[in-house]
């Protein structure tokens, strides 16, 4: 089973951060409370989003919501 670690500041993002992982600089990482998560490509019809962010960044979770606090 993988272990989603979320950057966004997202409805589903564990409110505690893990305690298995850091990053490098020393940011706390959470993890994301539902089960099951989408990640899929960016739509992007007329590759302008690819000549923007590149191909590297397309990806993007199919549920995120963002956190109304």
């Amino acid at each position: 089973m993988a272990t989603v670690i979320c950057t966004m500041n997202c409805k589903h993002r564990s409110k505690r951060p893990l305690r298995k992982y850091t990053f490098k600089d020393g940011r706390k990482c959470y993890g994301c409370k539902l089960e099951t998560v989408t990640i899929s490509r960016i739509f992007d019809p007329d590759a302008y989003v690819i000549q923007v962010i590149e191909e590297e960044q397309m990806a993007h979770c199919n549920f995120y919501e963002p956190d109304g606090t």
